[in-house]
């Protein structure tokens, strides 16, 4: 079985650009997570944040794929949310990552 992170509250560090851009927001649900190398990638770090959806999640948006189809919008399928998200490609700004 792998090793899990630990998770713990935190700060916002003082050093944050956050603070100049967002500055009436409070921060409180900061968190900080050691990452499990040093040299990863914001898309390595994106895929390892948000990469694994729960399972009742997953249906739940197979759910709302079905419900609207008939309105003509294109909706993602279990295999979809179960794919990995591909992160060896190279991205630009304004690519979409993810699904």
């Amino acid at each position: 079985m792998a090793a899990r992170s630990i998770v713990q509250p935190c700060a916002l560090p003082v050093t944050s650009h956050l603070r100049n851009h967002l500055p009436r927001v409070d921060y409180v649900d900061s968190f900080h997570v050691a990452a499990a190398s040093e040299d990863m990638s914001m898309v390595e770090v994106h895929a390892a944040l948000l990469g694994h959806l729960p399972r009742t999640f997953k249906h739940l948006l197979v759910l709302r794929s079905l419900i609207v189809r008939p309105l003509g919008i294109r909706g993602v399928s279990y295999d979809d949310l179960a794919a990995g998200l591909e992160t060896s490609r190279p991205y630009a700004v304004g690519d979409k990552i993810g699904r």
